[in-house]
């Protein structure tokens, strides 16, 4: 999934290129967390709450455009 958001992020719009930057960042910090630490696992909470913001105006900004819903990864436009 980081590679992938990784790779989306070289050809994201400059509208959601900020929040998407966020979202790469956590998910970053999310693939190194140790799940056995305590303050490893509440450095990834803090940083989900920090960039809820960016995901919402990423995910609106995406369904809108693009008839995606990135948190499905289903198209929910209409067909044909």
């Amino acid at each position: 999934m980081l590679d992938r958001y990784k790779r989306l992020g070289k050809v994201a719009p400059l509208a959601i290129e900020a929040d998407w930057k966020s979202l790469t960042e956590l998910l970053t910090l999310a693939s190194r967390m140790n799940a056995t630490d305590s303050e490893s696992v509440q450095a990834v909470v803090d940083m989900s709450y920090s960039t809820k913001k960016a995901a919402d105006a990423a995910a609106k900004w995406i369904l809108e455009t693009c008839a995606v819903d990135i948190s499905t990864g289903l198209n929910v436009g209409p067909s044909g």
